[in-house]
């Protein structure tokens, strides 16, 4: 996947380390938001499977990140996924 521009970013993170490839943000005081492009090899891998996996690197102390991976702009509200329940996501 490659991350992309979009317009609400308001942020690059990794912007000065070369040792990480920039990653452009929308970043509020709860949470980060970023956009991915798939490949056509990563397209083909999921028609093919149907499945996207996500991977999360485990902090020290054993907790769990909240994370949500969609596909629906979190910026559109008709084409949210998230619920008024979902407090946490904003």
């Amino acid at each position: 996947m490659i991350p992309v521009g979009f317009d609400q970013q308001n942020a690059v993170a990794a912007k000065e380390q070369l040792e990480y490839q920039s990653l452009p943000i929308h970043r509020t005081a709860n949470e980060i938001i970023s956009c991915w492009e798939f490949t056509p090899d990563e397209i083909a891998e999921i028609n093919r499977t149907g499945k996207v996996w996500l991977r999360v690197m485990q902090p020290i102390d054993n907790r769990i990140a909240p994370v949500l991976l969609q596909v629906a702009s979190p910026f559109e509200q008709s084409q949210s996924v998230i619920t008024k329940q979902d407090q946490s996501w904003g």
